[in-house]
């Protein structure tokens, strides 16, 4: 009795335990295919690993991963200070305003992760605020989106235009749940 009920319950359940299968089978080999296509450089900005990063050739450190990320889009999405004043001290230098995923710019991988000491970094290394990526999006709405004051005081204070409009027309101001970041965001330019 104990083997009939067993075969009709996981004939009655086989489809979730197929559809979950068929889930972890999917991550699985997304992480093995995209780790896999990684250059040395990349895996070793993933990883932080600033010494193995200074092994590689400097042509390396200008590659793009295969989402077309280059190295410094991903040491900013991961947060690693020190490879990112690695690779913006090498010559030739890094473009700090080049396109990866989606359109996405080094400063808007750091206000979406809210690393506000990365977005400074980059403003102060000339990066353009008003670079929109594929939904014209523009680093002040991801970082009014994601509620990060920081990177908005940053991105202000460099310039930014808080008029800007994605491309269902909002402005920052209206991406934002946050009242300060949004009352920030409609004071003129030059109020405090």
């Amino acid at each position: 009795i104990f083997f009939r009920f067993l075969e009709h319950f996981l004939l009655a359940n086989r489809v979730v335990v197929w559809s979950q299968r068929l889930r972890l089978h999917t991550a699985v080999a997304t992480m093995a295919s995209h780790t896999s296509v990684l250059s040395p450089p990349h895996m070793a900005v993933l990883k932080g690993d600033l010494d193995e990063l200074k092994r590689c050739c400097a042509a390396e450190l200008h590659e793009r991963d295969a989402s077309g990320n280059t190295t410094l889009i991903t040491a900013v999405d991961s947060g690693h200070e020190d490879v990112v004043e690695f690779l913006m001290g090498l010559e030739p230098h890094i473009d700090v305003d080049a396109k990866g995923m989606t359109g996405n710019t080094a400063l808007h991988r750091a206000c979406r992760r809210g690393h506000a000491k990365l977005a400074h970094r980059l403003l102060q290394a000339s990066a353009n605020p008003d670079i929109p990526n594929d939904k014209s999006q523009y680093p002040l709405h991801v970082a009014a989106f994601y509620q990060n004051c920081a990177c908005v005081e940053a991105l202000l204070a460099f310039g930014a235009n808080a008029a800007v409009t994605d491309r269902k027309g909002r402005t920052p101001a209206e991406d934002t749940k946050d009242a300060s970041i949004a009352a920030m965001l409609r004071r003129p330019p030059g109020e405090g």
